[in-house]
């Protein structure tokens, strides 16, 4: 379409609003209540324009452009209009900053003594530099608020986590409530009460947190002025500096905005332009980035030991000294303890040494969809388009709201467009509310449940293509064969429930697989059952990624064919002596009561294993060197420095190439993270048999034999009848748990909980509020059954501070209340 403003010729598509048109073309029209991310909603009528041949004014946010439309944005009567509307706002906001005739040199006159207070104003606002009502009032020229001003009832409220709430400070556009409510999801803010009392809030003015929110931080990125504000930021100085970057605490690598002061973070903000995130955050990003990353004891300079002492010293000594302890060692004695948490430059550059050395490594955890799938010849790669697209969404082991905020965004978007979400499982659901099925499975026998699940979709019907997979047949005469009621607590009303939505469903079906499916191991029949149900349902199989880089370690290890062994089994070599060398890398090593010979590490921050090492290197966070992040989807993303490095800190990559050349090895002569990454996708392109793997991923057919027992099931006796599983911290980087050092975090995660089959909860007579005492191995923890908080039957909730470890326990269960 063609059309005019203010006399320019603009060729537009259909369905672009008047407002957007403008911006494209850079002519600036004042709007407070459009936002990129929401529908056009008119509350502010700021943007008002003029339109040709139409009568009175038009909202530009929310008038489509016609053929030939002719608008004017700018004339005396548009700003007269604009500056009334203004004032008005302003006479329900603190506004004696914004007409000051003498704001420019406000730092100058405030130098002078006094002996009163001083107005509250921009100066103190937490958006100060930042808010919009400042840029329109500037850009509308508005000098006086004619109307006296009505503050709006309330104190600040900062009650919640992260967040503080000031009313005063709220010009009600509603973006915060239409983000809340059309994009999360969550609808935990409101407009509360008519007229002149209307207020943002929550129903019944209660606590976010008691409201259901998650703290994404979308509402705070949506306030146009300070009224929602991040509490570590509101009394920070503005920022010196901004930079983009990859956020490094989860799997979904959502760029960020981290705006910084004299090297230290201020805040971090999503990015719009972020492929992944298109603007969105999760609790972590948005208010963790700084505590996670910038607290703690940093390691300032290399350390060698000396006399029984950790003493500093020069890189260069240390270095060598390293090098020295290492080639006292055979490479298959060694062994390389890293995190999944660091950038793909640090794991290649170590991928490489450990691999021309014949060495192990440990990265992965047991539970890791991703890794377990893709042992097995699954796709990884997907886009989070697919699940938004989904007529059924099936979540194995996954509570997305919380593990994955990213992809429950798309849930929420195909839930918004009819699709049906069932869960699988034994995991508590966040979003229970929106559940169309749950199905509760027992603990370690979630393998047998998804088998009879299968039953029920062959018993419904399946395509043709579906039968032609290879070993339909033989699978298919394996599931006919099961005893009845083999599916350890899924009932055939469940069952029948479960094969319908998927039949029913209008469009293609996704499964989700999630960690908590796979605890404590990832054991080849819940491997089985899965992708068969998946296959046998015609569904789109998508492993998550829990780590930053998850994904991609899987490319590094693949691409050298690194041998992975679980910790416990590089512990066992540690204390048997067949391991005699550890390098340490960002983690915290707990040998159960061994120590190697010789043990290197590296990290940014002192921890039990580094205190106890031989060599101790600094290391930069993810934000103080570039690097890059392949994300759950299997995006390679890059960033450049956004932080200065701290003290005498390296970036990992550079660390492990200096090493590996004085252990005299060759090919590490590397000038930038970036020179890694390209070498690495080379290696990945020209793998041998890179080709045939993935034909075989398009192929594949159903795994058999189909395990007649279901699967491995932890051993139990009459004193420990029954199966226990405990879940893992949500919030782990670096194997630090974030919401132990966190506050917020803290306040906002339940504690950790173990769970146990409903049924055999009301065996025992376990009830709501009743207090249990669990005890399994050398684990006792106190616990309580938690249903005033929602949590269905047979998920305790433990009171004892700390949670056991992952996995399935047998346990003894006796009432103490």
């Amino acid at each position: 379409m063609k059309i005019t403003i203010d006399g320019r010729a603009i060729d537009v598509s259909e369905g672009t609003t008047v407002l957007v048109a403008a911006r494209r073309c850079g002519i600036d029209i004042p709007s407070l209540c459009d936002h990129t991310a929401l529908e056009p909603f008119g509350a502010c009528r700021i943007c008002l324009v003029e339109i040709r041949g139409r009568r009175g004014y038009s909202p530009a946010c929310a008038t489509p452009v016609e053929d030939g439309m002719d608008v004017i944005s700018e004339s005396p009567a548009l700003a007269a209009l604009r500056r009334g509307i203004l004032e008005l706002i302003l006479s329900e906001h603190p506004a004696a900053c914004l007409v000051c005739a003498e704001k420019t040199a406000c730092d100058e006159f405030k130098a002078t003594l006094r002996k009163m207070d001083e107005v509250t104003g921009c100066v103190h606002c937490p958006a100060n530099g930042r808010c919009a009502l400042q840029r329109v009032a500037d850009r509308l020229g508005v000098k006086v608020v004619p109307d006296p001003a009505r503050r709006r009832d309330g104190e600040v409220r900062r009650d919640d986590p992260f967040i503080d709430r000031d009313n005063s400070l709220c010009i009600l556009c509603g973006r915060c409530v239409r983000v809340c409510g059309d994009v999360r999801g969550a609808s935990v803010l409101t407009f509360v009460g008519r007229g002149s009392e209307t207020v943002v809030d929550t129903a019944f003015s209660r606590r976010m947190i008691e409201s259901g929110c998650q703290f994404c931080g979308a509402c705070v990125d949506a306030c146009p002025t300070g009224s929602l504000a991040e509490r570590a930021a509101r009394a920070a100085l503005c920022p010196d500096r901004s930079a983009a970057a990859i956020c490094p605490l989860c799997a979904m690598g959502c760029a960020l905005d981290v705006h910084s002061r004299e090297g230290r973070i201020l805040f971090a903000a999503p990015s719009p332009e972020g492929p992944a995130n298109c603007g969105q955050a999760c609790v972590k990003g948005r208010f963790a980035l700084a505590a996670a990353l910038a607290g703690g004891d940093r390691i300032l300079r290399p350390y060698i030991r000396m006399d029984g002492k950790l003493v500093p010293a020069e890189w260069d000594r240390a270095l060598d000294a390293a090098a020295a302890l290492l080639k006292k060692i055979p490479g298959r004695e060694t062994a390389f303890i890293l995190s999944a948490d660091a950038p793909l430059g640090e794991l290649y550059a170590l991928a490489k040494w450990g691999a021309a050395s014949k060495a192990a490594f440990s990265v992965l955890p047991a539970s890791s969809p991703p890794a377990a799938f893709d042992r097995s010849d699954a796709e990884l790669n997907f886009s989070l388009d697919e699940i938004g697209a989904a007529g059924t969404i099936v979540l194995l082991g996954l509570d997305p709201p919380v593990s994955h905020p990213l992809v429950w965004l798309e849930i929420r978007r195909a839930l918004n467009k009819g699709a049906k979400l069932i869960s699988v499982g034994d995991l508590p659901q966040t979003a229970r509310l929106h559940l169309s099925g749950e199905i509760r499975t027992r603990p370690g026998r979630e393998a047998a449940a998804l088998n009879v699940l299968a039953r029920a979709v062959l018993a419904a019907g399946v395509s043709a293509k579906v039968r032609a997979r290879p070993g339909f047949d033989t699978f298919r005469a394996m599931l006919e064969a099961l005893p009845a009621g083999a599916g350890e607590g899924v009932s055939n009303e469940d069952a029948l429930s479960f094969a319908a939505a998927l039949c029913d469903g209008d469009g293609p079906a996704v499964f989700l697989a999630g960690n908590d499916v796979f605890i404590p191991a990832a054991d080849p029949a819940t491997i089985a059952s899965i992708s068969n149900l998946a296959l046998l349902a015609g569904a789109r199989l998508i492993p998550l990624a829990a780590a930053a880089n998850e994904r991609g370690w899987l490319a590094v290890r693949e691409s050298f064919g690194a041998a992975e062994k679980p910790e416990e089994e590089i512990r066992a070599g540690v204390r048997a002596g067949t391991i005699r060398a550890l390098f340490v890398s960002r983690r915290d090593f707990d040998g159960k009561g061994g120590r190697p010979n010789v043990l290197i590490g590296q990290g940014s921050r002192w921890n039990s294993t580094l205190r106890q090492a031989d060599v101790v290197f600094p290391m930069t966070t993810s934000l103080e060197a570039a690097g890059s992040f392949m994300n759950a989807e299997g995006r390679i993303q890059a960033w450049t420095e956004a932080l200065p490095p701290v003290g005498e800190a390296k970036p990992g990559w550079e660390i492990a190439a200096a090493l590996a050349r004085r252990c005299d090895l060759f090919g590490f002569g590397y000038d930038s993270a970036a020179d890694i990454v390209q070498e690495l996708e080379a290696r990945i392109t020209a793998r041998p048999g890179g080709n045939a793997k993935n034909r075989r991923r398009r192929e594949r057919g159903f795994r058999a034999p189909l395990p007649s027992s279901f699967g491995p099931i932890p051993e139990t006796d009459g004193d420990r009848p029954y199966i226990l599983k405990a879940t893992p911290p949500p919030d782990l980087h670096e194997g630090r748990d974030l919401a132990v050092e966190i506050s917020g975090l803290r306040r906002l995660r339940r504690p950790g909980t173990v769970r146990m089959n409903p049924d055999d909860a009301a065996r025992e007579g376990i009830g709501e509020g009743e207090t249990v005492i669990l005890a399994a191995g050398e684990i006792e923890t106190r616990a309580e059954a938690a249903l005033e908080e929602g949590i269905p039957p047979g998920v305790l909730r433990t009171t004892a501070g700390e949670s056991p470890p992952p996995g399935p326990a047998a346990a003894r269960v006796r009432k103490v209340r």
